[in-house]
């Protein structure tokens, strides 16, 4: 029965259909006098006491209704993960981003990291063997480029940069509205 009422909360907390809300509360709330109840008899058995007859239903039948309800909550949980890997979320964009070939960051007009992606965090390693953390860090890591780092500037003007595996990297900062309309600085490097 407690798992009956594990599984029931699962399925409500991941529900936007009204009807199956409330009727997931219901079934709550019929378990949940079930287990009360339950709870009462097994509790007079163990005194020593005789269970009260409060159903006129035999006890298989009640553990049947609540074997049937398992599977049905069992079902929609499995329903409701299945469905919730099919939307796209935060971490959506944020897979997409990690699959691009080039170095992608956003940074905050303060110029901190708001959103950045794999490559661009391989990039910056390779540049200043640390993580990235601001867009300042970033730029100075590839104005100090040169033999002596491993990364050579081929062009200033261009900013292309020739990195040590023999890849030639270009670097791009630019200025982007994000959803909420807050001014953004996007580096790319591809």
């Amino acid at each position: 029965m407690i798992f009956s009422l594990f599984l029931l909360m699962v399925v409500c907390t991941g529900q936007r259909d009204r009807k199956k809300i409330y009727l997931n509360l219901a079934t709550f709330l019929v378990l949940f006098a079930l287990l009360v109840l339950l709870t009462d008899d097994f509790d007079q058995i163990s005194r020593g006491q005789m269970p009260k007859e409060w159903i006129p239903v035999p006890m298989p039948v009640l553990w049947g209704i609540a074997g049937i309800a398992d599977l049905l909550f069992l079902w929609e949980t499995d329903r409701l993960y299945r469905l919730r890997l099919k939307s796209l979320n935060r971490n959506s964009v944020k897979e997409a981003m990690d699959q691009l070939p080039g170095g992608i960051c956003y940074f905050t007009m303060a110029g901190s990291v708001k959103l950045c992606n794999l490559q661009m965090h391989r990039l910056f390693r390779t540049l200043a063997q640390k993580d990235l953390q601001t867009l300042r860090e970033l730029e100075e890591a590839l104005s100090g480029c040169g033999p002596d780092t491993g990364i050579i500037c081929l062009s200033a003007e261009l900013q292309n940069y020739l990195f040590p595996d023999g890849k030639v990297w270009h670097f791009r900062k630019s200025l982007v509205r994000g959803a909420e309309g807050t001014p953004l600085y996007r580096g790319n490097i591809f």
